[in-house]
């Protein structure tokens, strides 16, 4: 079963009417003036000297805080601190891992030498058992 959707008939003649899509505004002449815009340079230039004198740099908010030498001094001592802790943790984390090493070094040495013995054991059990059934 199909349905079918039927679209009323315009009655209006005008296809610009009914257009839903939005247009963008042309020009006019004061737009499209060809005069240079104002620079910073140039607003400078433009600026009273007597405002200039009248700034208090306490009030300005600078993009970047200002540190006091001490302050720079501070915040590297405070660092070297944490990095030297974090180096002492790291240092200890290692020393544990090589003697962990050491210690799985010397299993490794005994298992191997136990081995061996057995190996030599088998070997010598089955040789004397050819030699008995024979």
């Amino acid at each position: 079963m199909t349905a079918s959707i039927s679209t009323p008939p315009h009655t209006d003649s005008n296809p610009q009417s009914v257009s839903t899509i939005p247009t963008t505004p042309t020009p006019t002449a004061a737009d499209t003036d060809s005069s240079p815009a104002m620079s910073s340079v140039d607003a400078a230039v433009d600026t009273p000297v007597d405002d200039v004198k009248d700034f208090d740099p306490e009030i300005a908010r600078p993009s970047s805080p200002r540190r006091e030498h001490d302050d720079i001094e501070r915040l590297g001592q405070e660092k070297a601190q944490v990095l030297q802790a974090e180096a002492a943790n790291i240092q200890e984390s290692l020393a544990g891992i090589v003697d962990r090493i050491a210690r799985i070094k010397e299993e490794y040495e005994r298992l191997s030498s136990e081995n061996k013995f057995l190996q030599d054991y088998i070997g010598n059990l089955m040789s004397t058992g050819n030699l008995i059934s024979k």
